[in-house]
């Protein structure tokens, strides 16, 4: 029987690099279900019975399509992991992604190693039901805000170090493992909408702070 809860899709035009994602979806236990690349169409392929864990998505020329692609499923698919490959890789396109509503990007050209090691932070296992500790403050937060995973990895560095400031380099070698670009405006978008939460649900004792051309700080509110 198919296990529909660890089901993905993917929309990337080009053969090759549709194999190669194919490839490490399979690795990881991943099923792929490989969507009409030329529309980018994927709601005739989605039901409600038949969640996403993963999906892969290529922006087009122009992006406004798949776009508009990864906004339907991450509303239609809150708990899919959405990576979205930037081809077009300008000063905007990769915070165009984050702010539709992708959980990471993947700049091109494509490398499979990166995606495999990216994919399994997301798919790393927990502890079993049974035995798995009281929820950390972490935990709780990532419950409370309703973090997407990219989200939950930038507030745990954040939480790591309350009241100091993060650069965004030392955020980006948190996350990805690399220095950060002049220009990537990832974290920005990901802090806002942190930001965002925090200030709907009020009562968490917690702010994030920007501090202007540094990086950011996550700073107690006084009683």
């Amino acid at each position: 029987m198919r296990d529909i809860a660890r089901m993905c899709a993917i929309v990337v035009p080009e053969e090759t690099i549709r194999a190669e994602v194919v490839r490490v979806l399979n690795a990881a236990g991943l099923q792929g279900v490989i969507a009409d690349a030329a529309s980018g169409e994927l709601d005739s392929e989605l039901a409600p019975e038949a969640p996403l864990r993963v999906a892969v998505i290529e922006l087009a020329d122009g992006q406004s399509r798949t776009l508009q692609l990864v906004s339907r499923l991450r509303d239609g698919q809150p708990d899919c992991v959405i990576f979205a490959l930037d081809r077009a890789d300008t000063d905007r396109s990769a915070a165009h992604a984050f702010a539709a509503g992708a959980d990471d990007v993947l700049r091109m050209p494509f490398r499979a190693a990166e995606f495999e090691a990216r994919l399994q932070r997301v798919l790393r296992p927990g502890p079993p039901a049974d035995t798995a500790p009281p929820p950390t403050e972490l935990e709780e937060l990532t419950a409370r805000l309703d973090l997407t995973p990219v989200e939950g990895r930038i507030l745990e560095v954040l939480l790591d170090r309350v009241g100091q400031i993060v650069t965004r380099n030392e955020l980006s070698q948190a996350l990805h493992g690399t220095d950060w670009a002049y220009g990537d405006r990832r974290f920005d978008v990901h802090v806002t909408r942190i930001r965002r939460k925090l200030r709907q649900v009020g009562d968490t004792g917690y702010a994030v702070q920007t501090i202007r051309s540094v990086g950011y700080m996550l700073a107690r509110e006084a009683d």
